[in-house]
């Protein structure tokens, strides 16, 4: 399990002396971001060097002037792309022609040439933010929640490999964290600071999927009104995130395993050949293999996925990970300012549980909790019921106080019928699961147990066999 580092955009700076920085710009912007004034770009690039990288990072806009005292425009803002990799830049000039190759190198997101009127710089701000808003944030750091010799070896695979450009398969069942895997991949590797793309398999319809994928044309198809770029293009230079990969389509099998082999692709309705330099990591939870017997999936497109693979153990196979992962997750979510307090009965349940949702269930039952606890306690009433309920079927016992809250005579009554009824009901069911495995029908089930047909019936609708 990773813990993510979420850097959240929060912040616009401005380079330059003119008058968006004491005019009614800044208390608009201010409204909603925290803003950070330099005089020049000197001075700016001296000021980001001394942060840590998430307080650099929270700098999503720079609004920076052409003319600047000591470093112009221009070069500041190539220089600090280095420290600002995610930022969006808006240049304001004096002159209206530009030379297009410094454009490109200062990763301009628009330039604004003066005299300028305020609604037209507002409105590119306005863009700007929108266009970071659709980020998906990211983290940039692995943080370890958890000390499994197997899940170790996991994420010393994904630092070992993080830096190459090769294709990954990511295998777990649902709720193990392939995704996380894959942004690990993305933001410690290459593409940092690149676009992040997730497309999911099973969200697309077939007959779309193409088009998803590798963008179409406009009037390729009904309801083609522009053209559009694919998922493909957009992750240029970055990662591309193929969930569920095992659910793509023949015919596009064919069209993703030449772009893995030649890092081309033709768009839906052109009849131009496009390349994109993306890396591309894929996750599945189902068994590839089978899907290759079956001929729904190409055995030369799953020999290229796996050039990389990396397989997540499910977290029944690491129950000791339970107490470090629930205690990360009550640190997480818990809001108040009283220090929670986990009740050793929670715990045990908790542990005793084996999670077919894995982490991501084990995180949503936490959530939860937090929310609805009254007190500072996390206490079993806090818990889902079934939960606690499929516990109580495997058998572990639940602390008689929590179960019958009265202490007295008539509560230990109540706890040892409980008891013995839960223990004559997991006894019964095992009994005729038994039965049944060895005959063929109820009759001969019933004629060897020496009871009648009709009884037997109705012990088995009573235990759902």
């Amino acid at each position: 399990m990773f813990q993510e580092t979420v850097v959240k955009i929060t912040t616009i700076m401005l380079v330059g002396d003119a008058e968006h920085k004491h005019g009614t710009l800044v208390p608009t912007l201010s409204r909603n971001c925290d803003i950070l004034s330099f005089g020049s770009g000197d001075e700016a690039l001296d000021e980001l060097t001394k942060q840590d990288r998430v307080t650099r990072e929270k700098v999503g806009l720079i609004i920076c002037e052409q003319n600047l005292q000591g470093i112009e425009g221009f070069d500041f803002l190539e220089r600090s792309i280095t420290l600002l990799p995610r930022a969006r830049r808006i240049l304001l000039i004096d002159y209206p022609k530009l030379d297009m190759d410094a454009i490109h190198r200062a990763q301009l997101f628009r330039f604004i040439t003066k005299p300028y009127a305020m609604e037209n710089l507002v409105s590119t701000i306005r863009m700007a933010l929108e266009e970071i808003g659709k980020e998906q944030p990211l983290r940039c750091d692995l943080e370890i929640v958890g000390q499994d010799p197997r899940f170790l070896e996991v994420l010393e695979l994904v630092r070992r490999v993080s830096d190459s450009h090769a294709p990954v398969l990511v295998r777990g069942e649902t709720g193990t964290g392939k995704e996380l895997i894959a942004r690990a991949l993305h933001c410690n590797g290459l593409g940092n600071g690149k676009p992040y793309v997730v497309v999911n398999c099973c969200a697309l319809p077939e007959t779309l999927f193409e088009a998803e994928m590798f963008g179409h044309k406009r009037g390729a198809f009904t309801g083609a009104y522009q053209d559009r770029k694919g998922r493909v293009a957009q992750a240029e230079g970055g990662t591309l995130f193929i969930d569920e990969v095992a659910e793509i389509p023949l015919p596009v099998q064919a069209k993703l395993l030449r772009f893995l082999q030649f890092g081309e692709f033709q768009p839906v309705g052109s009849d131009r050949i496009e390349t994109a330099n993306v890396r591309i990591v894929a996750a599945t939870n189902g068994n590839l293999e089978k899907k290759i017997e079956g001929g729904t999936f190409r055995k030369d497109l799953y020999y290229r996925l796996k050039v990389l693979e990396v397989t997540l153990p499910p977290l029944k196979e690491r129950p000791a990970e339970i107490r470090l992962l629930v205690h990360a997750f009550i640190k997480k979510y818990w809001s108040r300012p009283e220090e929670p307090v986990l009740s050793g009965h929670a715990l045990k349940v908790l542990e005793a549980y084996d999670y077919p949702g894995n982490v991501r269930e084990l995180e949503n039952v936490m959530q939860r909790a937090c929310l609805l606890a009254r007190t500072e306690e996390i206490d079993l009433d806090v818990l889902p019921p079934e939960l606690i309920k499929k516990v109580r079927e495997n058998a572990v016992l639940l602390p008689v106080s929590k179960v019958f809250p009265r202490l007295d005579k008539e509560a230990l009554k109540k706890a040892r019928t409980e008891a013995c009824k839960q223990a004559g009901n997991r006894v019964e069911k095992e009994f005729l699961k038994q039965l049944m495995a060895r005959f063929n029908t109820v009759t001969s089930a019933a004629m060897h147990a020496g009871m009648q047909r009709t009884y037997l019936h109705s012990l088995l609708a009573r235990h759902g066999l």
